[in-house]
């Protein structure tokens, strides 16, 4: 082998590792939105399948012989995984999306500003919500303050005495 084999060999080998963490990193992703989205993602499939006639596709049903000579009939699922039906799901949005485009492109164009809207205004909400909650704990002059949820912050030199607003709402009801 000369060294310009040796070479190539060197980046087909890198290449390929490349390539094998990349999908590492895919399928990790992957797994992660599943664990942390599954329910809210199968119920919104389940509710496009519903909203849209997506039907499940056909059980197989098969029948075999015994050696004992009777006949043994029994059904398999066809798409056990549901990715036949949800690639048909993805094919149906894709085609509704381009004849929605393609007669009236204002109205995706709307649609998609005002869930970006709505996305924005709930980033707001949580960005003066996290700043309040960083604001309760140790200052640089030693004092310690303790989000009422009144708006009003209270100083305390001993944190046992705070009381968070949902702790009195939980222990009155």
């Amino acid at each position: 082998m000369t060294i310009d084999h040796k070479a190539k060999l060197a980046e087909l080998k890198r290449q390929q590792k490349a390539e094998e963490k990349a999908i590492a990193d895919e399928e990790r992703e992957t797994m992660r939105l599943i664990a942390a989205a599954g329910p809210a993602r199968v119920t919104a499939v389940t509710d496009l399948y519903a909203l849209l006639d997506v039907a499940p596709e056909p059980v197989l049903t098969r029948t075999r012989t015994k050696k004992d000579g009777t006949i043994q009939t029994y059904t398999q699922p066809r798409d056990k995984d549901e990715a036949i039906r949800t690639g048909r799901l993805v094919e149906l949005v894709h085609a509704v999306v381009e004849e929605l485009n393609r007669c009236s492109p204002d109205v995706l164009s709307r649609l998609k500003a005002d869930d970006a809207a709505a996305v924005e205004s709930r980033g707001e909400t949580k960005t003066a919500a996290a700043t309040r909650s960083d604001e309760q704990y140790d200052q640089p002059d030693g004092t310690h303050y303790a989000y009422s949820g009144d708006g009003e912050d209270e100083t305390n030199d001993d944190l046992g005495d705070m009381q968070p607003s949902w702790g009195s709402e939980a222990v009155a009801s």
